[in-house]
């Protein structure tokens, strides 16, 4: 999606001549240009978004001219770079050619060489950190046991309970989270390599509570950020030192923000796309007559903090007119250490249903532990100690939810969902559509009588 006078489109061309004219400054091109950028999902930029750009606070803080030529040999200043960064938002990698290189391999290694001060993540990868330390802490044992839980404890009451709220903690709370943040925290943030970090940015899907919970509690700055390509990226973002667990943060001063018929998040300002170019039929539709956007998101504000509930789009209808909400019950799950990726299945069946990606390292452990044989994880997985560990720890998350929300029967996959299949968006949420095509018959089995 781009935009172009206001408007989203798509395009082919490529990210050059956009930068080249971004830092010549907001006014040295007229609204006539055409401003481009092909950038695997990238934003088309005109000089309305620039202007926007600055109206956010973001500074050129070199608006002189520059050669294309120098741009492309990676010889740009920095702090002109800064601002092209701030209005381009490429999902999974940068078209910014030899001006900066690709990063290569897996991140977690790219992040220990890098160690960096700032980064832009989507949830999934603060959920591997998350589960990494909760299996550690299963692992431990003895005093080094307790140490670690009362770690995570005395920094959830320090930082969630009273510094996210602006309150000063008590003396003694405060000396022993300092003594943990120059061991047990200090040693968590030099092992994922973020010992310089400063701040996180994240967003692109929902976060689940425990994983944001656990983050601020071992002082990890991740700041969760709501936006559309449509709304030009942010509409809300938390403040360092203003967190609420659950919340995409507050709302930016350039939108308007109100929540509309069955909870939808509807927009309005200067940010917000004029519509779909060459397609009456969509922007007619995403609007309001009185001119707000439709997100398709369901939330609520609460002391001026946005909180996302479900994608109204996604809502399954049971066969039995009971409404489920996804997102809500994968959000609770995922963060079992045994479980790495899961899809819910309920729409237009009886009950719901699972398909579920193992974390097959821990798998192959318990099987090791239980004496299990197999000769390929596909046998692994159809072993019935196995699917009672499951359903055992499936049971246990999902005591929380009404009983027809809750998973009647899962599926275990020995294959991870994937980008190359086309089960994964850039920022690796799943698609819904090809899950259900492409597993059609494992579905299919769960809903046999």
């Amino acid at each position: 999606h781009t935009i172009h006078y206001g408007y989203i489109v798509d395009g082919e061309d490529t990210i050059d001549e956009v930068l080249v004219m971004l830092m010549r400054g907001p006014h040295s091109y007229t609204g006539e240009d055409t401003v481009e950028i092909n950038c695997h999902g990238g934003v088309y930029i005109t000089n309305k978004v620039v202007d926007l750009c600055l109206h956010h606070g973001a500074r050129l803080a070199e608006r002189g001219e520059f050669s294309k030529r120098a741009f492309l040999n990676g010889r740009i200043d920095l702090s002109q770079a800064e601002a092209v960064m701030d209005v381009i938002q490429a999902k999974n990698e940068y078209a910014l050619k030899s001006s900066m290189s690709q990063l290569k391999g897996s991140v977690q290694k790219t992040i220990k060489e890098i160690r960096p001060t700032a980064m832009c993540s989507v949830p999934r990868f603060w959920e591997k950190v998350y589960s990494g330390v909760q299996e550690k802490i299963n692992e431990t044992t003895g005093l080094k046991k307790k140490l670690m839980l009362d770690a995570l404890k005395v920094g959830r009451e320090h930082n969630i309970e009273y510094v996210c709220k602006g309150l000063t903690p008590p003396a003694l709370l405060h000396m022993k989270y300092k003594f943990y943040e120059k061991t047990i925290y200090s040693l968590l943030k030099k092992t994922i390599g973020i010992e310089n970090g400063r701040f996180f940015p994240t967003a692109g899907a929902a976060i689940p509570p425990a994983v944001q919970e656990f983050i601020l509690s071992v002082g990890i700055n991740m700041v969760a950020g709501y936006g559309l390509t449509e709304s030009t990226a942010t509409v809300s973002c938390e403040n360092d030192f203003d967190h609420v667990v659950g919340s995409v943060g507050r709302i930016m001063p350039h939108v308007e923000v109100k929540i509309g018929e069955n909870n939808e998040i509807l927009l309005r300002g200067v940010g917000i796309t004029h519509g779909y170019y060459k397609k009456e039929a969509a922007t007619k539709a995403a609007f309001t007559e009185d001119g707000w956007f439709h997100t398709g998101d369901a939330g609520y504000i609460k002391d001026g903090h946005l909180f996302l509930t479900e994608r109204i789009k996604d809502l399954f209808k049971t066969s039995n007119g009971k409404y489920i909400a996804p997102q809500a019950i994968e959000a609770k799950l995922v963060v079992d250490r045994y479980i790495d990726q899961i899809s819910i299945i309920a729409d237009e069946r009886k009950f719901v249903s699972a398909l579920i990606i193992p974390e097959y390292k821990l798998v192959k452990e318990y099987a090791e532990k239980k004496g299990i044989k197999y000769a390929s994880m596909e046998e692994l997985l159809q072993d019935q100690q196995i699917i009672d560990l499951f359903k055992e720890r499936i049971d246990t998350l999902q005591q929380q939810f009404a009983h027809y929300e809750q998973i009647k029967r899962f599926t275990l996959l020995p294959h991870p969902f994937s980008m190359e299949r086309g089960e994964l968006t850039n920022t690796l949420k799943i698609k819904r559509n090809v899950l259900n095509k492409n597993y059609a018959a494992e579905i299919e089995k769960m809903y046999e009588e």
